[in-house]
């Protein structure tokens, strides 16, 4: 686990797209508050690590419109918390997830979370705020985290957290979260938003950016 000191500022709260004029940019809807503080991160071990070195050698995926098939489960919410700090973002995410009422004929499938290892780390794990376990709960694929049916409920919401962390100054692809000289940015259509955090990253998923957070140096990162 990371540990962090924290000297907190927070100010501001906007609707719509998360948008910070000055030196945090987010295309993504929903409304977003800002805290800037001096923060010190230590870093953890990957759940992902060995599928990273896995992805690293394999060859891209083909996705036919013929293979398409309905989610089983939607994410409807979500909400963000990203940490900015030089040389890591931690960015910790809050999915609520429902079953898909017109695909009963998938309610036992499995539902695939996008995101790739060679841009987000994955920290932690958790399933309506307790650890998840591996291979009982989800599996981790080369481009997905794999979230058992089992662990769902397909009758009430269920809250997945998930911890990751990415590094945007050595995000070269323009594609996700990255540093462009004194600015962060992002850009996260048509498939960015998987090298940000893992999610169903496809558009028949409209969920709702209920809340954003962003965190950096007040100094560094002015609003």
């Amino acid at each position: 686990a990371s540990s962090c000191n924290k000297s907190k500022n927070i100010i501001g709260e906007r609707k719509a797209a998360l948008f910070m004029t000055s030196t945090l940019n987010s295309l993504r809807g929903g409304s977003a508050a800002a805290s800037f503080s001096s923060t010190t991160c230590s870093s953890s071990t990957a759940l992902n690590s060995a599928v990273a070195e896995e992805q690293s050698t394999s060859e891209p995926v083909v996705n036919y419109r013929k293979d398409y098939e309905a989610l089983p489960f939607f994410v409807n919410k979500i909400n963000m918390d990203f940490k900015i700090t030089d040389g890591k973002t931690t960015v910790t995410t809050e999915l609520f997830i429902d079953a898909n009422p017109d695909s009963a004929s998938l309610k036992h499938k499995d539902l695939n979370l996008d995101g790739e290892e060679d841009a987000v780390k994955l920290l932690s794990l958790q399933i309506n705020g307790v650890d998840a376990i591996k291979d009982e709960d989800y599996e981790i694929k080369p481009g997905k985290l794999v979230l058992k049916s089992s662990a769902l409920s397909s009758t009430s919401t269920t809250k997945v957290t998930t911890t990751v962390e990415v590094i945007p100054e050595e995000n070269t692809q323009l594609s996700g979260l990255y540093k462009s000289g004194p600015m962060y940015c992002t850009q996260c259509e048509a498939t960015g938003f998987r090298r940000i955090t893992y999610y169903p990253d496809r558009p028949d998923n409209m969920a709702v950016f209920e809340r954003v957070r962003i965190e950096a140096d007040k100094e560094n990162y002015p609003v």
